[in-house]
Order: structure tokens, then C-alpha cells, then sequence
């Protein structure tokens, strides 16, 4: 298991097969950020995070299986979510039947122990935690996903992104709002401005890659528009305009991957018509 130490106390594992998860130690508890996916990383990620200490709280960016899954593994915490997705998390684990074999993992079923459990704290714009001499801002911010949740340390300057920082792994934006997280992404850049970005996908970096994926997102956007200046139709669009090249996707998530591509072209051809 490869945990990066971010600041004293603040650990990101980003070796897992699926998503990044994160904790934060304070003198009052751990608070943790996202859960593994897949059952015998979420049992060996418990094994770490509680000894640290009790875990108090369960902070989830975002309602996609890969953040969201693993939450019953740590019932102990006390969840908090944006209002929005408060219902999601009574769907699991039945997502894990239709997911996992997707990612290769079918016989990694294990679930001894897993409780899921909604929601006991939620908020809609921003909620803060004081939790011993640590501060803890989760800050709602459109961009991926509507009401996407990061997580702020201003202590120690770090920030949790959820996906709408990812760092070697195309920004899909097929449930997201393009140009909402164009601002989001500034926003994270000039306003926030961490010294530790710990994305949703991929290694610890800086702010400099919001500026990234703000202009991936950026270009995606100029070839949508070039292609209905061109007269092209929703599906040609969809089917011409490609994702940036330089991505090492796994395996299992390469056809996925090209179909969330195209999905994410159509939304952003969406926006620019409208």
C-alpha cells in the first residue's frame, strides 16, 4: 500500500484501482475522504485510517461508484454529503453486482462488515469542521458533477478536488457542467490556490493542474464549436471531436472510457448551442 503523506497528518493513498481517497488525523478523530471502491482495498485502507484513530467523519465528494462505493466499510463515521445526493447512498451495494465485474474485480466480493448508511449531516454551499487545532471547510462547487464537494484544509493549504481536479486521467464531464467548472477551476487556481492538489484520479500535484483540465476543457469546447460552424449534427460532432491523447488508460476502462468521451462531447455540444 503506497500513502503519500501530504502534511503532517494528512494521508492520500492514490494507487488504487478505481479513485483516490484521503484522511485528515486531528486530536479529535480521523475524517476521511471518499472510500475505496473495491472491497479488499476499502478493508486494507480501514486497517490504516483506524490507527490513526476513531473515525468521526465520512466526507464523499461526489455520488459516483468509484467515491461513493466503499462508504459502507466505514459505518462508524458519521457521513456528510451535499443535499443532493443524500439518496444515493441507499443504492449500495447493488452497484457492485453490474460494477465490478466491469473492472475485472468480480471475485473480489467480499463484503463482511459493510453497512451502508445514509447520510447524518448535509449541507448545500458550505459546511466547516473544527475538529482540535485542524480546520476542515467542504466547499460545494459545480463542475464534474453539479454541487461537487472539495475538501479544504486552509491550515496546511491543501485541498481534496474529487474530480474536478484529475491528473493523468481525462476530465469527463458527461454528468458535469462545462462552463460551471471552467469558473471552478479558476476559482481553484486563483482564489483557493493550494500548495498540495490531491485530485480525484492520479498523483498528488499543484494548482497549476486545475489550469489544466481547465484547458482541456477549454479546447474540447473550440473544436465543438468549429464543428457547428461547420454544420455538423450532435451525433458527427460527437463521433469528430477527440480527447487529448496522453492518457494511460487502464485496460478495463478503455471502452468505458471512449463512451463517457463522447457522452461528455455531446453535454459540452449542448452548452455551446444553447
Amino acid at each position: 500500500m503506497s500513502i503519500e503523506e501530504v502534511a503532517p497528518g494528512v494521508f492520500a493513498q492514490t494507487d488504487y484501482d478505481l479513485a483516490n481517497v484521503g484522511c485528515i488525523v486531528t486530536e479529535d478523530g480521523v475524517v476521511l475522504v471518499d472510500a475505496p471502491f473495491v472491497p479488499s482495498q476499502a478493508k486494507e485502507w480501514g486497517e490504516f485510517v483506524r490507527s490513526k484513530g476513531d473515525l468521526r467523519y465520512f466526507v464523499c465528494t461526489h455520488a459516483h461508484p468509484d467515491h461513493i462505493g466503499g462508504h459502507g466499510f466505514f459505518s462508524e463515521a458519521e457521513t456528510i454529503c451535499h443535499v443532493s445526493i443524500r439518496e444515493e447512498f441507499g443504492r449500495y451495494p447493488e452497484h457492485f453486482k453490474e460494477f465490478m465485474p466491469m473492472v475485472g474485480k468480480d471475485n473480489d466480493m467480499d463484503f463482511d462488515g459493510y453497512q451502508s448508511r445514509e447520510p447524518s449531516l448535509t449541507f448545500t454551499d458550505r459546511f466547516s469542521l473544527v475538529l482540535g487545532d485542524r480546520r476542515i471547510d467542504l466547499l460545494s462547487a459545480d463542475g464534474h458533477t453539479p454541487n461537487h464537494t472539495m475538501v479544504w484544509l486552509p491550515g496546511d493549504h491543501i485541498l481534496f478536488s474529487g474530480d474536478n481536479v484529475v491528473n493523468q486521467w481525462p476530465p469527463m464531464c458527461h454528468q458535469g457542467i462545462p462552463d460551471r467548472w471552467h469558473d471552478t477551476l479558476n476559482r481553484i487556481y486563483s482564489d483557493i490556490h493550494p500548495h498540495a492538489l490531491v485530485p480525484g484520479h492520479g498523483p498528488v500535484c499543484d494548482a497549476t493542474f486545475a489550469l489544466n483540465v481547465r484547458d482541456i476543457l477549454s479546447d474540447l469546447r473550440y473544436q465543438v464549436r468549429d464543428s457547428i460552424k461547420d454544420g455538423k449534427s450532435r451525433e458527427e460532432t460527437m463521433e469528430a471531436v477527440q480527447y487529448p491523447l496522453s492518457y494511460e488508460i487502464p485496460k478495463w476502462f478503455e471502452e468505458h472510457a471512449e463512451r463517457m468521451e463522447k457522452v461528455s462531447i455531446g453535454v459540452i455540444y449542448d452548452t455551446v448551442k444553447a
